[in-house]
């Protein structure tokens, strides 16, 4: 359901901002937009585990090497997705 609302909200924010190269469609800000909107609840999970983003091509190698110390440790298996 989640990605219907995603679609419609983000072919708003393109139209509303078409042509603004450096704007980006926050997820926190979607969310937030639907929990006001009354159109989602949201349930927050608590994790002990490391979060890391990826928002920059930069980012790639320190990922890489954060899921491959993870795969090693038993984390996450081998192989995580088909090629």
């Amino acid at each position: 359901d989640i990605m219907r609302h995603a679609g419609r909200l983000f072919e708003q924010y393109l139209s509303a901002h078409a042509g603004e190269n450096s704007r980006e469609f926050l997820l926190p800000g979607m969310v937030g937009s639907l929990i006001k909107s009354g159109e989602a609840t949201v349930h927050v999970l608590s994790s002990a585990d490391k979060w890391f983003g990826v928002t920059y091509a930069s980012d790639k190698p320190r990922v890489v090497a954060e899921i491959q110390a993870m795969r090693e440790r038993g984390i996450y298996p081998p192989t995580l997705w088909k090629e």
